[in-house]
């Protein structure tokens, strides 16, 4: 067993990030960030389908 290894754990609904040692912190960051992009992406994406919808109804 390696007591120094990183262990990053990552919640089902991906609220929750955490370094499961004090070698972590680097990869629980990544992994942090790349939520952020990825929901922000999402949400993104959202805004663009509902602007989109909105305009097409005051066009009409």
């Amino acid at each position: 067993m390696d007591f120094l290894a990183t262990l990053v754990v990552v919640d089902d609904e991906e609220r929750f990030v955490t370094g499961q040692n004090q070698n972590s912190g680097r990869e629980t960051a990544h992994r942090m960030l790349e939520l952020v992009a990825s929901k922000s992406t999402k949400y993104a994406a959202l805004l663009s389908i509902a602007s989109q919808s909105a305009s097409k109804q005051s066009d009409q």
